[in-house]
């Protein structure tokens, strides 16, 4: 595992943003813009998925639905999380769950210094109850801007790996890590170099992105069990995957083990347990590292 991922490390779930909006691809939902009807109905599939997952979790902790990237897409797909798992919570009477949704974190007229304040008062009030808390914000270290675009706003590099790849997103990941491992991210193009970005540097950036998130909310809300769910793109989280699975070290071949690239609404997750951490990525790839030595598995794992 990479240096610094110990079992004091941060809870986290994440997932790519389900099907996105393009002209003439599929009908755009009015409540959730960036997606399509039929991605609200697979993220409202995943919501409940996620529902299950924090149900098993202990008692006393907060989940922080915030991470986004900068495209609308991945703000609508952590809305759509949000809005059922507050439905289906308030339909089950059984569930002793609270939800602080956006509009409450995000009150008229407030503050921001107001809202957070208001929402770490919310939270504090149920001590021994599980708390879901939903306020996407968009993070660089989950977003293209600047990482895979130029200052026009277009992506060149990932363009490019496309067109070499044949259009194929598996094999357009695996030439990008192929590519920065071989020849450092350069591309030549007649007579230009195209740069494209560093794998490590893309997966730290989430993890940053992560930490902040989990050290915003030990600020406000204390000690307590914190889980921090973000929403990505799969470019992003592919690295992501690689960077946990594989020691930091980015080889394509790890990449080629988990059988693709990351379908939409799939997960990444890190668990913690008292001796140990478990990465899972989706229902493909499980790997569990305890403080005397590393053991590795392939196994379907629960969502």
């Amino acid at each position: 595992m990479s240096e610094g991922l110990t079992p004091d490390d941060i809870q986290f779930l994440g997932t790519r943003h389900t099907k996105s909006f393009k002209a003439g691809r599929g009908t755009e939902s009015p409540e959730y813009p960036g997606i399509t009807e039929g991605g609200v109905e697979l993220a409202q599939t995943r919501a409940r998925a996620i529902l299950e997952h924090i149900k098993s979790a202990p008692e006393g902790t907060v989940f922080f639905l915030a991470g986004a990237s900068e495209l609308v897409r991945s703000k609508s797909t952590l809305r759509v999380y949000g809005d059922e798992l507050e439905k289906l919570i308030t339909e089950d009477d059984a569930l002793d769950i609270e939800v602080i949704g956006e509009d409450e974190v995000v009150s008229t007229g407030a503050s921001i210094g107001e809202s957070v304040r208001s929402t770490a008062e919310s939270v504090r009030t149920h001590p021994d109850e599980k708390v879901v808390v939903v306020a996407p914000l968009a993070m660089a270290g989950f977003g293209v801007r600047g990482v895979w675009t130029d200052a026009e706003g277009k992506m060149p590099y990932y363009s490019e790996i496309q067109k070499r790849a044949g259009n194929n997103d598996d094999e357009a990941i695996k030439f990008w890590l192929e590519n920065f491992r071989n020849e450092g991210g350069v591309l030549q193009v007649g007579e230009d170099s195209i740069h494209g970005p560093d794998p490590r540097a893309v997966a730290e950036n989430q993890l940053k992105s992560i930490r902040r998130l989990h050290e915003f909310t030990r600020k406000y809300i204390g000690d307590r069990p914190t889980e921090i769910v973000f929403v990505g793109h799969a470019v992003n989280l592919d690295a992501l995957a690689v960077y946990l699975a594989d020691g930091g070290q980015m080889r394509p071949e790890t990449f080629e083990s988990f059988g693709g690239t990351m379908r939409e609404t799939e997960t990444i997750s890190l668990g913690i347990q008292e001796d140990s951490v478990t990465f899972t990525y989706g229902d493909r790839f499980q790997k569990v590292i305890d403080n005397q030595d590393d053991t590795q598995s392939n196994s379907e794992a629960s969502e």
